[in-house]
């Protein structure tokens, strides 16, 4: 009863938690408070007649922490993740995203993990933006892969509907570069001494004052094959 709970180390408490009455569940790692609200460095604020939250690093499925913000051109700006512990070895999260002046947008994020590979897939989607008058979205996908001992590939694929998406909507997904947007796929096998790779590259130019002639070649593919007698012999 009367509970004060916080997990800041003693002597830097930014963030206390105060409640009536706190429930703490070890076996399942979750606590249940009531009448509860939150205080960030002396200010009380965000009271909620009830409330549930981890108390351990186990992986739960639950919102995460949402974000606001607000921009002349997208209008107030609100996220709600929404994670999914699916498996120890894999998860998504589910961000919906309103921005007022040009509406909802739609996130996702899958993530996984097995003996021989490990990757995620995510993309957005708006249906309709108010002020283009029409649909935008992007997507990314990112694998790692060993086949074998000696075989193993890469894959980083990246696409965005527009030259003016990142301006106006972000960089959520942490593409490189605002101003082509790379993607390559590689196989490379190799040997005690001799490595042959296949490797295929791809850029997408979203900056229109860029030219043509000065974008970027594309490698559709390049094989690359090494040898070194000496290696062999060590």
């Amino acid at each position: 009863d009367n509970v004060t709970y916080t997990v800041c180390p003693p002597g830097n408490e930014d963030w206390l938690m105060h409640a009536s009455d706190t429930k703490i569940d070890r076996s399942t790692g979750r606590a249940v408070a009531k009448n509860a609200w939150l205080e960030f460095k002396g200010v009380p604020f965000l009271y909620t007649p009830i409330m549930t939250f981890p108390t351990d690093d186990r992986r739960q499925t639950g919102f995460l922490t949402p974000t606001f913000g607000s921009t002349k051109v997208g209008g107030f700006d609100l996220t709600v993740p929404y994670y999914v512990n699916l498996a120890p070895n894999y998860d998504a999260t589910f961000t919906p995203r309103l921005l007022t002046n040009r509406g909802i947008m739609f996130r996702s994020e899958f993530r996984y993990l097995t003996d021989w590979t490990n990757g995620r897939i995510g993309g957005e989607y708006l249906p309709h933006d108010n002020q283009r008058g029409t649909s935008r979205g992007s997507f990314r996908i990112q694998n790692q892969s060993r086949f074998t001992d000696s075989l193993r590939g890469s894959l980083d694929v990246n696409h965005v509907s527009d030259n003016r998406y990142l301006n106006e909507l972000g960089n959520i997904l942490s593409f490189p570069s605002n101003r082509h947007i790379p993607s390559f796929a590689s196989v490379v096998q190799s040997g005690s001494n001799h490595s042959v790779e296949l490797r295929a590259d791809y850029f997408e130019t979203i900056d229109s004052t860029i030219l043509s002639r000065n974008r970027p070649y594309w490698r559709m593919p390049q094989v690359v094959a090494k040898y070194d007698e000496e290696i062999g012999k060590t």
